[in-house]
Formats: C-alpha cells, structure tokens, sequence
C-alpha cells in the first residue's frame, strides 16, 4: 500500500495520506491533496496492507516506527 507521511521539522509523523501524492490521481469526484508547512517533509513510503484497517491513532504510531527502519 502506498502513503505519503508527513513529519515535522523535528521529524514526528503528523499525518499521513493514501497514495503518493506525487503520483497523479485515478480517483473520479472531488479530490484533494496536502500542502508541506515550511519544516515539514513528506515521504512517500510502501506500507503493508493491513495499516489500512488500523485506527487514525494506531495508524500514526504504526507509520512512526516504520519511519524509524
């Protein structure tokens, strides 16, 4: 599964977004993407598929400690 992590400038995950968003969207509707504050990073990441049925909190700690690999 793709996803975009962003993290701050002292590198703690604040949120991430299905999908590279560097990658153009095949989705159909409205869609909407994210926009780096100044210090903030994204990093497009392959995460295993089973983060998709995690809980919002659960998710950004998941995503956390697969930042630190």
């Amino acid at each position: 599964m793709k996803m975009t992590i962003v993290t701050s400038a002292r590198g703690k995950v604040i949120a991430g977004v299905d999908g590279h968003v560097s990658s153009p969207s095949t989705r159909r509707g409205m869609t909407a993407t994210i926009v780096p504050q100044d210090g903030q990073k994204f990093h497009e990441v392959d995460v295993p598929e089973g983060y998709a049925k995690l809980e919002p909190l659960a998710l950004l700690e998941a995503l956390a400690s697969h930042m630190k690999r």
